[in-house]
């Protein structure tokens, strides 16, 4: 019930997903008696997919139940809480709660820096995401800052080009735009495309090396 539930979400039919995912969640809680990861993973599920239905209220309900059950199943620290809080800061995001998104988004961080010693994508991924609640707040310096840490980390990781460098570039370029500072802002849009011209080598019409050129 898992498994096509997920198909039908990669297909973007959600209606049908939800239906295939709350199946599975009924199964689940029969056969567990005591918290078990399976029922978080499939409250998260559930929370996803109202997500992208748009129904965000419903979303953080079943993402919240997940987080809950992930506190109660991992006494410490652990990747599934991580990813839990960053997931309702990422609905709080969509909800235009940015301050909500960006307390979610600290927990969430927190976390993946006493898990990982090194630098690691998890938390290049939490800095841009803190970086993007700040840039919604309009307190654009500090956006700044966490964006230049997420890319710091994506340059070290990924010996060679990578999307997620490319648009931490791009979202740095996007912030000195905004600020007036439009030379630095060219600056980075021209180092964003060019890792974009040089991953998607043989997809010149890409959607990606677009929306740069169109911030050029």
């Amino acid at each position: 019930y898992n498994n096509i539930g997920t198909a039908y979400y990669s297909f973007g039919e959600f209606r049908k997903s939800l239906e295939y995912f709350q199946k599975s969640l009924q199964i689940f809680n029969k056969i567990y008696e005591e918290d078990h990861p399976d029922i978080a993973r499939a409250y998260n599920n559930i929370g996803s997919t109202y997500q992208s239905l748009g129904e965000y209220n419903k979303a953080i309900e079943y993402k919240q139940k997940s987080l809950k059950l992930l506190e109660k199943i991992y006494k410490e620290g652990h990747p599934d809480i991580a990813r839990a809080y960053n997931n309702i800061g990422s609905i709080y995001d969509n909800l235009g709660e940015y301050n909500k998104a960006l307390e979610y988004y600290q927990k969430s961080l927190q976390i993946y820096e006493k898990i990982y010693q090194e630098d690691h994508p998890d938390i290049a991924r939490a800095y841009n995401n803190i970086g993007g609640a700040y840039d919604s707040l309009g307190l654009y310096n500090k956006a700044i800052d966490y964006y230049q840490k997420s890319l710091q980390i994506y340059k070290k990781i990924y010996q060679e080009d990578h999307p997620d460098t490319a648009r931490a570039y791009n979202n740095i370029g996007k912030i000195n735009h905004t600020l007036g500072e439009f030379n630095k802002a060219l600056e980075y849009y021209l180092e964003s495309v060019q890792i974009f011209k040089n991953i998607y080598q043989y997809q010149e019409d890409h959607s990606d090396i677009a929306r740069v050129y169109n911030n050029i």
